[in-house]
Order: structure tokens, then C-alpha cells, then sequence
């Protein structure tokens, strides 16, 4: 699993730094929406790690702590609200190239990526962490 966290935390960051980037340079790039669906592709994709690595772990301890139970309720269901946000997003710019709106649609998805990742890595993981120490 530590290896997993690695891959996990480094995903992490390529998404962070892609929107920063693509955030500075979109309006004036002629190719925004090709960087812009490969971050949704990075994303999807780690995602779909998440499912099949990080969930799986926390609901089999889930089973004996209600804490955790808990706290994977509450990312569960914080993640179909982003999730909501980011399909919409990534929805409209496939099908328009109008920039009037995208900077503030952007700043908004950024934002809420941002804090997932942030709750992700300072509850997520150390929770993680307690529950690896038990072990």
C-alpha cells in the first residue's frame, strides 16, 4: 500500500500543478482544450485507482470502526457533489470553445479539487496511518 500512496500523492500533484498551468495559460493557448482533457483523463484515471485501492482498504476496516466508516461516508458522499461539478465542466468545454465563462467554471472545479485533495491527503492519509500503526 505504501507504494500505492506514492503513485497516489504524485497524481495528486500533476493535477494541482496541470490546473495551474493550464489556469495561467488558457485564454491565450491555442491548445487549452487538449491540455484541459488531459487532466480529465488523469483524472478519471485516478480515480478509478482510488476505487480499486484506497476505498477498498478503508471499507474493510470500516467494518470494525465506526470512525472510519464515518469518514469514508462523509469522502463518499463529498466526492459525488465534485463529481457532479467536474462532469459538467468537463461536459460543457468538450462541446464549446467559448472562453466567456471558462475562467470563472475553471476557478470554481480548481477550487473544489483543490480541497478534496487537501482533505484527501491531511484526513485520508492519516488516517491511513493510524490504522497502520494498529497493524
Amino acid at each position: 500500500m505504501d507504494n500505492f500512496i506514492k503513485i497516489w500523492k504524485a497524481d495528486h500533484q500533476y493535477i494541482l500543478q496541470a490546473f495551474d498551468r493550464l489556469g495561467e495559460a488558457a485564454v491565450g493557448s491555442p491548445d487549452w482544450r487538449s491540455e484541459l482533457f488531459e487532466i480529465r483523463d488523469r483524472i478519471v484515471n485516478h480515480l478509478k485507482m482510488e476505487d480499486a485501492r484506497l476505498y477498498p482498504f478503508f471499507r474493510t476496516k470500516a467494518k470494525d470502526d465506526p470512525r472510519v466508516q464515518c469518514i469514508i461516508d462523509l469522502f463518499e458522499q463529498e466526492m459525488i457533489e465534485i463529481s457532479k461539478q467536474a462532469v459538467a465542466f468537463f461536459g460543457k468545454y468538450e462541446q464549446s470553445r467559448d472562453l466567456d465563462d471558462f475562467i470563472s467554471d475553471f476557478k470554481t472545479v480548481s477550487a473544489a479539487l483543490q480541497k478534496r485533495i487537501w482533505s484527501e491527503e491531511n484526513v485520508l492519509l492519516e488516517e491511513y496511518r493510524r490504522i497502520a500503526e494498529k497493524a
